[in-house]
């Protein structure tokens, strides 16, 4: 099972009444950064809210607790998924797979709830809503193609995409 949500401030309420509803907590969790820089809120599990993402997940009580460091791709050169980016995004999707594969549920978060969270959940399975970013949703639909995936990098979404919450 894969829940998806966002730790912002509109979109957390959702969140939090569907884990409130649900009959155990996640196994897995996978935390985003608000913005490039920004904190990391891992509240919604029994974390913190925290620049630092180990801080923020320190004492979560969850099997497993993951970080994904990237904001979503900007339009200035610093912000650019690069292809060391790409490799971290795929590797943590196989660390995601092998997980529910394995029974485990998952709960990946990101802002909004709307773009990284759903490119992870989309990449590892289908059937999960596609991310509002075309630019995500493409990455995860080359992390199927399997190890001899195209190089999507450099990458960058549409500022008109961009979310906010």
């Amino acid at each position: 099972m894969i829940t998806v949500g966002g730790t912002g401030t509109t979109p957390v309420v959702a969140l939090r009444e569907t884990l409130k509803n649900l009959e155990r907590l996640p196994d897995v969790f996978l935390v985003c950064p608000k913005g490039e820089n920004g904190p990391y809120d891992a509240t919604c599990v029994g974390g913190a809210r925290s620049l630092d993402p180990e801080e923020a997940i320190r004492n979560v009580p969850l099997k497993k607790k993951l970080v994904f460091t990237r904001g979503d791709p900007g339009q200035d050169t610093i912000k650019l998924w690069d292809e060391t980016t790409l490799a971290t995004v795929y590797a943590l999707c196989d660390e995601l797979k092998a997980h529910l594969e394995a029974g485990d549920h998952l709960l990946i978060t990101c802002v909004g709830g709307n773009n990284r969270s759903r490119m992870f959940a989309h990449a590892i399975d289908p059937s999960q809503p596609p991310p509002e970013c075309e630019v995500l949703r493409r990455i995860a639909e080359n992390y199927r193609k399997g190890p001899d995936r195209p190089n999507l990098a450099p990458l960058q979404m549409t500022r008109a995409l961009r979310s906010r919450a």
